[in-house]
């Protein structure tokens, strides 16, 4: 439903400015696009709108739709990108890293990696935080600040208030720092005033409610840890059941063993 919805958009954007060049970006990566991806006739259309209108982002509320339509993109460039070959048969790694490379080049905005492991195509805001820069009002200013302190302009697994430090390793949170309670204070505050960046600032503020209430992983010190629960209480919107689970593990991280090098809390607090 999402995906013809999104077709139907965008396909009534390209009538409306039959009049604009066609995107640069998207040229230069035609090529690779018709070779991975032969038949998604829809997926090109749509990133021939998106890098047209990322190459003349001139408001907010352009910068607004590219985030959230870079989202949705995202999803249908990993569910239809067809290799021709399979890796683990053919022992062909190099290939597909080399393919994925070329993608992550050609198409800015978004990072393809494989390997191993499944496909994904995780978001880059940089270009759209780029061109959102060249004609912004203070209150876009700070709507974007706010997606680039959470989850800076690469958007990988890991975020800036909870770091990965491999693939195979649990995130760290990064509760202590005051990134958890500066970011859900900004929040507040600036879709109290705007509605721009709905969807997005809505998935930080969930997401960080998420590390607060479940990481059992911690770099900071269980001090510190403890102040800024104090501080995000009541700023998470808790539920009773929430409430409860936020209480008990307070609890769990008072009797914790604190070290040099953080701590983590398991079902008993050790």
């Amino acid at each position: 439903m999402i995906r013809i919805t999104l077709a139907s958009i965008l396909i009534a954007l390209t009538i409306q400015s039959t009049a604009q060049t066609e995107s640069k970006i998207y040229s230069e990566a035609e090529n690779i696009v018709n070779k991975y991806y032969p038949k998604s006739k829809t997926l090109k259309i749509q990133l021939q709108v998106f890098y047209n209108k990322l190459e003349n982002c001139r408001d907010s509320s352009t910068a607004d739709w590219l985030l959230t339509t870079q989202k949705e993109l995202a999803n249908v460039l990993t569910e239809e990108l067809i290799l021709g070959f399979d890796p683990e048969i053919n022992n062909t790694y190099d290939e597909e890293y080399s393919i994925y490379s070329d993608l992550t080049e050609l198409l800015p905005g978004f990072y393809f990696s494989g390997g191993e492991y499944e496909l994904s195509v995780d978001l880059n805001y940089t270009p759209i935080i780029e061109a959102a820069a060249k004609n912004k009002t203070f209150i876009d200013d700070q709507g974007l600040s706010i997606i680039a302190d959470a989850l800076g302009t690469n958007h990988l697994p890991s975020s800036n208030y909870a770091y990965n430090e491999c693939c195979d390793c649990p995130n760290i949170s990064q509760l202590g720092s005051g990134l958890h309670s500066k970011l859900l204070i900004a929040i507040k505050g600036f879709t109290a005033n705007s509605n721009l960046f709905t969807a997005t600032l809505e998935e930080i503020k969930i997401d960080v409610k998420k590390d607060a209430l479940n990481n059992p992983y911690f770099s900071l010190s269980k001090e510190a840890v403890l102040i800024e629960l104090d501080v995000i209480k009541p700023l998470l919107e808790l539920t009773e059941d929430e409430m409860v689970h936020f209480e008990e593990r307070v609890q769990k991280i008072r009797i914790s063993k604190d070290t040099d090098h953080g701590f983590s809390i398991t079902r008993n607090g050790y």
